[in-house]
């Protein structure tokens, strides 16, 4: 997968071409969260007592239960454990700031909690360029995320860019008429232990 500074068109030429939203995945693209997700799937599976195939797919499938609280909190501890020592990726601390200059509202979406990456963007200064973050507690998939972004800004897709590291993520937006790129930051193309999750 590229990497988001080469591939990610500047903010001033997605407002030329009409778009007014932002929205940025955080692992991946400002941030790397450093965790073996395979290993992550074993202590999951053994704490469940069924195999763990996908934290993602079970996250998605098992929203609003309790056991999704339970694998939220269990997940939630692996990745701020990985976020420990990390910093923003050079396309955050470049991209962010020029972003809110050009006026384009920025959102996080991201299958982490909301809190966990909003302390670690408030700890590098990088809250103040976003309008909003969410996260899994409250959304079962980033689709529903980019739902609620487009009824919240009263955008049409057409108006929103989305940059995400994930092809599944990019192709269910795109479904949305958000326009989209796939990427990665370059910090983090080795970051992933374990496959994705």
């Amino acid at each position: 997968m590229e990497d988001c500074l080469e591939v990610v068109p500047p903010p001033e030429e997605l407002v030329g071409a009409g778009v007014k939203v932002l929205i940025l995945d955080f692992d991946g693209v400002l941030a790397c969260v450093r965790v073996d997700w395979g290993y992550v799937r074993g202590r999951l599976s053994e704490v469940l007592g069924f195999r763990v195939a996908s934290i993602l797919k079970l996250l998605r499938e098992s929203y609003g239960t309790p056991t999704h609280r339970v694998v939220s909190e269990f997940v939630k501890h692996f990745e701020e454990a990985g976020l420990r020592g990390s910093k923003p990726t050079s396309f955050a601390t470049t991209y962010l700031p020029k972003a809110f200059e050009a006026g384009l509202r920025a959102y996080v979406a991201t299958m982490q909690e909301s809190g966990t990456a909003e302390e670690f963007l408030r700890r590098w200064g990088l809250r103040r360029y976003l309008t909003g973050v969410l996260g899994r507690e409250s959304f079962s998939c980033k689709a529903e995320m980019v739902r609620h972004i487009l009824r919240v800004e009263g955008v049409s897709g057409r108006e929103v860019f989305m940059i995400d590291d994930s092809l599944r993520n990019v192709a269910e937006a795109s479904g949305l008429g958000v326009r989209c790129v796939a990427c990665v930051a370059r910090e983090c193309v080795n970051a992933r232990r374990g496959g994705e999750d």
